[in-house]
């Protein structure tokens, strides 16, 4: 989980959307839940209500994204992809619906990778006859063992050359879309040119190519530069994104 309050964040311009990526003029402007409210306390009632103020408060100000951070998956479908803890988000699609109700748009984090739970099981890679564990980078590319994340070590990260894992990817963005109505993703432990960007460009092509107009903001993963930064910028990779780790308030 990484926060985009309070940290340096770019902003790609364009005038015409590339695929199904929304590049605005100006940058987009919301509210992301990591550091301000423990996702452990964090429910669809709660959520709504925070939404409603959200929107009352800062509506007229041309606030008008709310991202639910980290905390609101609990499993995973029987393609290993995340999805939502229903105890706690019973019908997440109608809460996105209750979003637009009030003007805004819904955006959730999801992070790089495959969990290590389901590369144990040899789960299916969705439309594929290939199983998630033939998908691990085997090589260190970067981050952790297997191209983890450096503070997500249960992520593990894909070889971006297998023939199955743009399927995985396209998989993980459709389930945003499809089941979760979502208009803003927040992909982490993503951003770090050039150690993961194979698998940046694979999230980015199934964005693009899904029907739904998202916006895709870029979290880091570790070791960006703003060398970085330009390269996301240069080839559209994403709407947004930031080349600096998270800022927790204070002073240090």
């Amino acid at each position: 989980m990484r926060s985009l309050a309070a940290t340096a964040t770019a902003l790609l311009m364009s005038t015409m959307a590339t695929g199904k990526m929304i590049f605005p003029d100006i940058s987009p402007k919301g509210f992301n839940t990591f550091d301000s409210y423990n996702p452990t306390v964090l429910n669809q009632s709660y959520v709504l209500q925070l939404a409603k103020q959200f929107a009352k408060v800062y509506g007229p100000l041309g606030y008008d994204t709310f991202t639910l951070d980290g905390g609101w998956d609990a499993g995973f479908d029987e393609y290993g992809v995340p999805i939502a803890n229903s105890t706690k988000y019973p019908d997440m699609k109608q809460m996105s619906a209750e979003f637009r109700a009030m003007g805004l748009k819904f955006g959730l984090w999801t992070v790089r990778g495959i969990h290590i739970s389901q590369v144990e099981k040899k789960v299916p890679v969705r439309g594929t006859n290939y199983t998630v564990d033939q998908l691990v980078d085997q090589e260190p590319i970067a981050g952790g063992a297997n191209g983890s994340c450096l503070w997500a070590p249960d992520w593990l990260g894909i070889n971006s050359s297998h023939p199955a894992a743009y399927a995985y990817y396209k998989n993980r963005v459709d389930t945003l879309v499809n089941l979760y109505d979502v208009d803003f993703i927040k992909a982490d432990c993503m951003m770090c040119s050039p150690c993961y960007t194979g698998e940046m460009q694979l999230f980015t092509r199934a964005v693009k190519e899904s029907p739904r107009d998202l916006v895709l903001s870029y979290s880091p993963g570790g070791g960006n530069t703003p060398k970085d930064g330009q390269w996301v910028a240069e080839n559209q990779m994403g709407t947004m994104y930031r080349v600096v780790t998270d800022f927790h308030g204070g002073w240090y």
